[in-house]
């Protein structure tokens, strides 16, 4: 849910109704100003202090950006998150707590800014250690989530940030402990391909994402 207030003489603002953050600017330039595209540098630095001056959760780092057009380029800003799994030093990047910044670069304007606030909860104990690939698959295999043994797919398998869905979800959904529906976990991302579809176009994948601590299913997703 959001509120949002608009003056067609000038910016469009949307915040959120519930939590009152902002989520989004909108503030098109003149198109028919233009004039020769400044230096990637120049256009960070311009993309940067429009996001340190907003309303937005700070200590995002730049991330990368996007040219759609001459008139428009986005700048994308995410929390850094860093995990530590067994003796290497995993940086994360999570599309749930990240602002993207649109910038006119040719003049240097402001043209939109947007939102995406699901921060992460992270409360495992010091000393709980996380769950290895081979014990995230093991919990998959014996959820009857897929429809043969794990080791018969094409497996593609990260450590990333996964967003709960807690509902609509087959027989464990009950189980999900969670304080807050609306926070993102540190989890083990699993893909299953069906290895009989390797040569087709459209190959049926499935995506569970399984807690890097607690081992519970978070979420599924099937696409082909």
């Amino acid at each position: 849910m959001f509120w949002k207030q608009e003056n067609h003489a000038g910016p469009s603002v949307k915040f959120d109704a519930q939590n009152g953050y902002l989520i989004g600017v909108t503030s098109f330039s003149d198109p028919n100003m233009d004039g020769p595209i400044m230096s990637d540098e120049e256009v960070l630095g311009i993309a940067e202090a429009f996001y340190n001056s907003l309303p937005y959760a700070q200590g995002y780092a730049f991330r990368h950006v996007e040219k759609i057009c001459d008139t428009a380029w986005v700048y994308y800003f995410d929390r850094p998150i860093t995990v530590e799994v067994g003796n290497e030093s995993l940086s994360l990047q999570s599309d749930y707590e990240q602002v993207r910044i649109t910038v006119n670069p040719s003049t240097g304007a402001f043209e939109s800014s947007n939102c995406f606030y699901v921060p992460l909860l992270d409360d495992h104990e010091p000393d709980e250690l996380p769950l290895t690939k081979e014990q995230a698959m093991e919990i998959v295999d014996q959820s009857n989530y897929l429809f043969a043994p794990a080791d018969s797919y094409e497996l593609g398998s990260r450590i990333g940030i996964c967003l709960p869905h807690l509902y609509g979800m087959a027989p464990n959904a009950e189980n999900l402990n969670y304080p807050y529906v609306d926070v993102t976990r540190l989890a083990w991302i699993l893909t299953f391909r069906d290895s009989a579809d390797a040569d087709k176009m459209f190959v049926a994948e499935t995506e569970i994402c399984v807690d890097l601590y607690t081992g519970e299913i978070l979420s599924m997703d099937m696409s082909r």
